[in-house]
């Protein structure tokens, strides 16, 4: 996804999140607000989760489909995004790598084993959050690799 196609893509969700305020009951449009955040990923999706919460004052969502993991990358796809940020296919970096990733906001986290027998997460970032993301990553993990952290 281009920059450009998720300003105009966040520009629509504004537009329909202030139309939504005005119709609370319009299920059509709360639908359409549900689908804008879960496939714009990353902070929209979380944005979203935090709003529904906060407005009911619950901890209990309105909005189940926001927390739902929603689509994950193949394992093909995983192990692209990890051989593009650690230089090596995940079976020369961990003993055991389970391909099935679960997904999360920012991308998905795949049960692994490194060769000393510790067990790890590996945190696989989503390719089109990139340009978004990069300094959220960076900042909770201290990782020194953009996509893998």
């Amino acid at each position: 996804m281009t920059t450009l196609t998720r300003a105009a893509q966040l520009g629509g969700l504004a537009k329909d999140m202030l139309l939504l305020k005005q119709k609370p009951d319009d299920a059509r449009l709360r639908a359409k607000v549900v689908h804008r955040l879960a496939s714009l990923r990353g902070l929209p999706r979380k944005v979203g989760q935090v709003v529904d919460t906060v407005d009911l004052g619950s901890s209990t969502p309105s909005l189940p489909e926001l927390a739902d993991t929603g689509p994950v990358l193949s394992a093909a796809e995983a192990a692209r995004a990890i051989r593009a940020s650690l230089g090596t296919d995940p079976q020369h970096l961990f003993a055991e790598f389970d391909p099935a990733g679960i997904g999360a906001s920012i991308g998905q986290v795949h049960r692994a084993r490194l060769p000393d027998g510790r067990a790890v997460a590996v945190k696989v970032k989503y390719p089109d959050i990139e340009g978004s993301s990069h300094w959220i990553c960076r900042r909770s993990s201290g990782s020194r690799f953009p996509s893998v952290v």
